[in-house]
Order: structure tokens, then sequence, then C-alpha cells
């Protein structure tokens, strides 16, 4: 029965991916300016959402993702006040 339910999380989180790539993506993209730096900002999302989700803490649903994105861009020092001067 193991792997029939891993297998199961694999389809979920597969689809979920293909569900929302699109919009984390944009999310990092609107924060960072920078495609490159977005797309690594995705990679490190699903990557850090399929281990939680591997363990069972996160389910890969979209809320969650954005979570994940916005402390991801958070880190990387993506967030600037609104308003504030770009050096």
């Amino acid at each position: 029965m193991g792997p029939r339910l891993a297998t199961r999380q694999e389809r979920a989180f597969e689809r979920s991916f293909r569900r929302h790539v699109g919009d984390v993506y944009h999310y990092a993209l609107g924060v960072l300016s920078d495609p490159l730096d977005a797309q690594e900002v995705t990679r490190t999302t699903f990557a850090d959402a399929h281990r939680s989700a591997c363990v069972g803490r996160v389910k890969p649903d979209l809320n969650a993702l954005l979570g994940i994105v916005h402390e991801v861009c958070r880190q990387r020092g993506g967030h600037k006040r609104p308003g504030a001067a770009s050096p």
C-alpha cells in the first residue's frame, strides 16, 4: 500500500504543479522584476513544496504555494516597501 500512496501523492503534486506554476512564476516576477530570478524562485518554491508534501506537512494548493513563494522572495530581499527608491 505504501507505493500506491506515494504514487497518488506524486500525481497530486504533479497536477498542482501544472495548475499553479504560472501563478507562482508571475508572483515571483512581480516581486523580483527579473525573469531569471523568478524562474529560480519558482523552482525553489516547488522543490520546497514537494519536500513538505512528501512528509505530509503541506498540501500543494495555491495558498500554500503562494506562502512559500512569498517567503522565498522575502529571503532573497525581493520585497521592497512601497515608494522606496531603487539604488
